[in-house]
């Protein structure tokens, strides 16, 4: 195959790659959510697939959608009431976005410098006892563990807990702390676990061997008043 055609078909790859991180409904999150959302905003909204989901669901009065990319968020439409496109490494939220009873951080918060801040930040954006759900990889992985210590190797990838635009890394006891710091009250904190052997082997250990066989959190958390 020609080299010319081989790097086309790497471009499309990757096309089709970034277009359906920026659609993928985050359907495991659903059942973190509360029972009634009037203004919700979600901060890495790409195309809008979560929040079109929640709005046939909730009919949310107001619905505001924070993301890098300014073409996901045209795709995102009248789904969205609010649109931003921000880089939250170099900006800052607008002080005129108002506040909040639902946000949702999914797979963001290893993406900046200094997410400590940010969870701040959305903690006064938040409305007394509103509801925060996030999401952030576990770099305790057995996966990755076992490629660190017997291969020695620590390789960036395009997706997943290595992925190269990843800056910061979290074990459960890490995001927790995190978390709490920043006056959030945590209800929920679920080990995602992949595959059905993994899945079968963490039952049969009664959660003890959860820690290394998940690849990502879930967190369901309420704001704490200052």
């Amino acid at each position: 195959m020609p080299k010319d055609r081989d790097n086309d078909q790497f471009k499309i790859g990757i096309k089709m790659l970034h277009d359906t991180y920026y659609e993928h409904v985050r359907d495991d999150i659903f059942g973190l959510l509360p029972n009634k959302i009037e203004k919700i905003l979600e901060i890495g909204c790409g195309a809008g697939g979560t929040l079109n989901v929640i709005r046939a669901k909730y009919s949310p009065q107001h619905i505001v959608g924070i993301d890098i990319s300014e073409t996901a968020l045209k795709k995102a439409g009248s789904t969205l009431n609010e649109a931003y496109a921000l880089d939250l490494n170099t900006q800052t939220l607008p002080d005129t976005l108002g506040s909040f009873d639902t946000i949702l951080c999914l797979d963001v918060l290893e993406h900046l410098m200094d997410p400590w801040e940010t969870l701040n930040i959305l903690h006064q954006k938040l409305d007394d006892n509103g509801t925060i759900v996030l999401s952030l990889p576990n770099i305790r992985y057995i996966g990755i563990i076992f490629d660190l210590l017997l291969k020695g190797k620590w390789e960036y990838t395009d997706a997943g807990i290595l992925d190269r635009t990843h800056l910061r890394f979290f074990t459960q006891d890490s995001l927790r702390e995190m978390i709490e710091n920043a006056n959030f009250h945590i209800e929920i904190l679920e080990p995602k676990i992949s595959g059905r052997k993994r899945s079968l082997l963490n039952k049969l250990s009664f959660n003890v061997f959860s820690n290394l066989l998940a690849k990502q959190y879930l967190v369901k958390a309420k704001k704490v008043k200052s």
